[in-house]
């Protein structure tokens, strides 16, 4: 098998084995191919039967788009002047139907294939099965199959997202907390984390914990402005401070010279005049913290290597 890239020109091989059936005369299905979407065009790749289908092969779906195309193709119906019949449905993952098409026939004179959308807007965020059943009516055979696909909203990513900061507690939790929250059962780190939160909120009285909001802003500000390489924001030496300390009141940034490296002062007037620096060390474009003015940040024995000490304003806490 070769894949090509039509934009960039790559090309790719593999090689697989395939292990052919043995023709059978029951009457079977093709596997699900889920679509993105049907429309009639002169695609010759994506083309099938008269209409270009663009594949889903992620099977996943979102409520930008709320209709589940699929394509299967149906075998051995017995060839007479008899009719067949379609039936597909939505199931949970409990194999409960939440959502089913009313039997259709159609005749065995037709092309032998099921091409279709159905309306999946309405369902809740989460795992979902197609099912697809097809009975030939001359011989009363039923040939099932399922495939699993997936639905999101865009609320459920966000909650999603908001579970990954919900977690992170690392630059806000004592150290014993941090070791206790290590230790426990999955349901366990669920109650831990609750009361945690709980505990933080300033208006536990109402429904929203401003703490948790401010603090999830936070760490998306650092995921988004300070990852590097394959490492996220949140865990490199100016998300910490940013996440722990909120925004500086001044960056200032001071731009290579002889015998120095790039750099960053913050500064936080509002909260006693605390200062950090942040040096590109390796001069690879990481920041690291080389120069704190708080004893709760590290501090480089070397610091002065990095930073001009005149540039330092001495305020030590």
């Amino acid at each position: 098998m070769e894949l090509s890239d039509l934009n960039s020109g790559r090309k790719g091989e593999a090689e697989v084995k395939v292990k052919t059936l043995k023709r059978s005369p029951t009457l079977k299905l093709s596997d699900i191919e889920f679509l993105y979407s049907i429309y009639p065009g002169q695609d010759k790749i994506f083309q099938k039967f008269g209409l270009v289908q663009i594949p889903n092969p992620v099977r996943t779906y979102s409520a930008l788009k709320d209709t589940l195309y699929f394509y299967i193709e149906i075998y051995h119906l017995v060839p007479d002047t008899e009719r067949y019949i379609v039936q597909y449905a939505v199931l949970n993952e409990r194999g409960e139907v939440v959502k089913a098409s009313k039997p259709f026939i159609r005749f065995k004179n037709e092309l032998h294939v099921i091409r279709d959308g159905i309306i999946i807007g309405d369902l809740a965020p989460g795992n979902y099965i197609l099912h697809v059943e097809v009975t030939d009516m001359s011989t009363k055979e039923k040939a099932v199959k399922e495939s699993k696909f997936y639905y999101y909203t865009e609320q459920a990513q966000e909650i999603s997202r908001l579970a990954s900061y919900y977690y992170f507690i690392d630059y806000i939790a004592t150290s014993q907390e941090i070791k206790e929250f290590r230790s426990l059962s999955e349901e366990g780190k669920a109650i831990f984390l609750k009361k945690f939160w709980k505990k933080k909120d300033p208006t536990p009285e109402t429904p929203i914990n401003e703490y948790f909001i401010e603090f999830a802003s936070r760490v998306k500000y650092a995921d988004e402005n300070f990852s590097y390489g394959g490492k996220l924001g949140r865990y490199t030496d100016m998300g910490r401070i940013y996440i722990k300390y909120g925004p500086p009141d001044e960056r200032r940034r001071e731009t290579f010279r002889l015998e120095s490296r790039n750099r960053e002062h913050w500064y936080y007037y509002s909260k006693g005049g605390m200062e950090f620096v942040f040096v590109d060390v390796k001069g690879t474009g990481e920041y690291e913290l080389v120069y704190s003015s708080i004893k709760e940040e590290p501090t480089r024995p070397d610091w002065y290597k990095y930073v001009p000490p005149e540039e330092i304003e001495r305020q030590e806490f």
